[in-house]
């Protein structure tokens, strides 16, 4: 089965507090926005329906979208409890088949991998990421609203965009046809 190139680029940033960004094929902003949620679980309807909107918009349609999903660490957090990790993986885990239920191909990534892309260097990540969203999708309003603090969330979610973008934006296979 051949693949036609994918027209937008999906990058999501999947905590709690995270979000997704679209990129068209030349890099320019298309849409973003804050994860929704409804209490501690993802709003898949309120997702799809944003997805669904901007594919209308844009003239294409869910399977011509390449995402790229930041891996969850494999141990959580120390401040971390129990509850919270559990909540964390299974929304994780909806994403994942929401993503697979859409028909659109996509990968998930580890936070070194895309950082070592788009915003290489030592230190603290989160300036890097804000500094570097910045420089390559100027666009992208890193504080929403009425925040004046840069939200390190969307500018993750951007630069996985453009990770996406530049990386797997040529490649022909979908995530359910890969080795987990």
């Amino acid at each position: 089965m051949t693949i036609s190139r994918s027209k937008l680029f999906l990058g999501i940033d999947p905590g709690k507090q995270g979000a997704a960004v679209l990129l068209r094929g030349d890099g320019s902003l298309v849409s973003s926005r804050k994860l929704p949620h409804i209490g501690k679980n993802l709003d898949l309807r309120a997702l799809g329906a944003w997805l669904e909107t901007i594919c209308w918009d844009e003239g294409c349609s869910s399977d011509s979208i390449c995402a790229a999903v930041e891996a969850l660490g494999t141990r959580p957090s120390p401040k971390m409890g129990a509850s919270s990790a559990i909540t964390m993986g299974t929304n994780w885990g909806r994403l994942d088949g929401f993503l697979t239920g859409l028909g659109c191909r996509y990968d998930i990534i580890q936070p070194k991998k895309w950082q070592t892309e788009v915003c290489p260097g030592g230190g603290d990540p989160k300036p890097r990421s804000i500094a570097a969203c910045k420089r390559l999708i100027p666009a992208l309003d890193l504080t929403p609203g009425r925040k004046v603090k840069p939200d390190d969330n969307i500018a993750d979610a951007g630069l996985i965009a453009e990770y996406c973008r530049r990386v797997l934006g040529g490649r022909q296979e979908t995530r359910t046809t890969k080795a987990r």
